[in-house]
């Protein structure tokens, strides 16, 4: 699987030198309020949460937010736009501009590296930002380790719970949503009812297609739930994926960066000791070996 790294770098303005990582699967918000991934508080013409950008599969993008001033893109103004390496970016006084790794430059397309060889991969420490770790597992993160060997690592050590929610931060959110929900169903089967059955069918539906009805959808099935269980967590997991927490009438509230790992990794924490708590390790090496094929964009049936 290629990899997309986004580098947003300030280069002009009171927030030069500030920068913003984003890696596939990521959406991340960039504004001038706390709300925002990327706090720029330096520049006073920003709006609160001011535009959005975003990688996945089908390349890197930026998406203004209604801003008050708008967003551009070489000089133009944009609603949404694909972004490729080299662009210049400018939001309120601040100008930015555009590194992406795995991109063909001509076309920005998602590419091989040269002569077939594998897109450059970001190391494990990009994945582990903002998230609790334990003791050993930290021991074992070393600069620029390869997530394949990281998460290889984190196994062979035994420490699963770690490496679930490793995994559940290194995959892309709509691939880590779907493997969720398989996981949350191999283990609770016939038990599940119709509200939680309803709720992993929601974020199986925005993990096929991210869009933003299905997102809500999801939120609402979660709701369904009490917010509570595996499922639910699930279901919140896609809604927490991007977009706004808040009313689609009110100002964005963007989630945390995090938050769909969290989720991902609450709903398994929960569905592995169900029934009988002594399978809870054989269960988290279930998932973990699911999760691996799901990184390889692969069926685990």
């Amino acid at each position: 699987m290629n990899a997309v790294l986004l580098t947003l770098e300030a280069t002009q303005g009171a927030a030069a030198g500030r920068t913003v990582i984003v890696r596939d699967g990521q959406t991340v918000q960039v504004g001038r309020s706390r709300w925002a991934d990327l706090c720029l508080d330096e520049d006073p013409q920003l709006s609160e949460v001011h535009f959005e950008l975003q990688c996945d599969w089908k390349g890197c993008r930026i998406r203004d937010l209604q801003s008050a001033s708008g967003t551009f893109v070489n000089d133009a103004k944009v609603d949404v736009a694909p972004l490729q390496s080299g662009d210049s970016v400018v939001a309120g006084t601040t100008t930015f501009t555009v590194s992406i790794e795995g991109e063909d430059q001509a076309a920005g397309e998602l590419v091989a590296g040269a002569e077939g060889a594998a897109a450059p991969t970001a190391p494990a420490a990009v994945y582990c930002r903002d998230l609790d770790w334990s003791e050993p597992a930290q021991q074992l993160l070393q600069e620029d380790l390869p997530p394949a060997d990281y998460l290889d690592r984190l196994i062979a050590a035994d420490l699963l719970p770690d490496a679930v929610r490793f995994l559940a931060a290194w995959l892309p959110k709509p691939a880590a949503v779907a493997w969720a929900c398989g996981c949350v169903r191999s283990v609770l089967g016939e038990s599940l009812g119709p509200s939680d059955q309803a709720a992993l069918d929601a974020a199986e539906a925005w993990a096929a297609e991210p869009e933003e009805s299905k997102r809500r959808a999801a939120e609402a099935a979660a709701e369904t739930c009490q917010y509570t269980g595996p499922a639910a967590s699930v279901a919140l997991a896609a809604f927490w994926s991007e977009g706004s927490l808040a009313p689609p009438d009110l100002a964005p509230v963007p989630p945390p960066e995090t938050a769909t790992a969290k989720a991902v990794t609450g709903a398994l924490m929960t569905a592995a000791p169900c029934g009988d708590p002594r399978q809870t390790p054989q269960r988290y090496r279930a998932f973990l070996d699911a999760g691996k094929l799901a990184e390889k964009g692969l069926s685990p049936t």
